[in-house]
């Protein structure tokens, strides 16, 4: 009998997180057109895993779907901006939504927020840098989704898809920020879940704005 609470991998999730470290870390070139019987070939799996994968990374905004190209690697959005300018970015566009949608949220948003968190303690106690991300990722950008806006869900998907291009951070830490957010959003508590949210963003900038000195220090 599986051990309660373990996610086991399927061959989807097991191509997308190998296509997903190949285009964060540079060995598929923005713009490259992925094939997918090459794909399949190349990883020794059937061509099925491998366009649900290309699903997977569509929603991530790493691969971009086109009529006459196929699938492609999408471009490298983050310029000259630092993650920690990315951070900030995010912390803007979630304190409006929240402070938009936190007195009446959706309970679907909520439980997807919930589900989110769950899967990102899952992956921090297991050390696993690939479930990690995405599903930090997925709760940040529940949060923007409580506003019900299009724009700013669109806007929040650009941004996100533009920190996924950052390296892994090498610890991962398990946010009882995250724990107080949902708690005053259930409460419909607006003014704390504001709150919460902001310092929570403030504190990722300061602290990876604090690592990317001491790495330029270090050279």
């Amino acid at each position: 009998m599986a051990s309660r609470g373990r996610t086991r991998l399927t061959k989807k999730d097991l191509v997308a997180a190998a296509l997903r470290s190949e285009i964060t870390q540079g060995r598929l070139a923005a713009g490259a057109r992925l094939r997918q019987y090459e794909v399949a070939t190349r990883l020794r799996v059937s061509p099925t895993p491998v366009r649900e994968a290309f699903g997977v990374l569509a929603l991530e905004g790493l691969v971009e779907w086109d009529a006459y190209r196929g699938v492609t690697v999408a471009r490298d959005l983050r310029g000259r901006l630092t993650l920690a300018d990315l951070f900030e970015l995010r912390g803007a566009l979630e304190v409006l939504a929240v402070r938009v949608g936190a007195a009446s949220p959706d309970p679907a948003v909520l439980r997807e927020l919930e589900h989110a968190e769950d899967e990102a303690q899952r992956a921090a106690r297991a050390s696993d840098l690939t479930r990690w991300p995405i599903a930090n990722h997925r709760f940040h950008a529940g949060l923007v989704q409580l506003a019900r806006s299009e724009l700013l869900s669109q806007l929040m998907g650009i941004i996100l898809r533009a920190s996924m291009f950052f390296p892994s951070a090498k610890s991962l830490r398990v946010h009882t920020a995250h724990a107080a957010i949902l708690k005053a959003l259930k409460a419909g508590d607006a003014d704390r879940a504001v709150h919460l949210v902001a310092a929570h963003m403030k504190a990722n900038v300061r602290t990876t704005r604090r690592e990317g000195a001491g790495r330029s220090r270090r050279r």
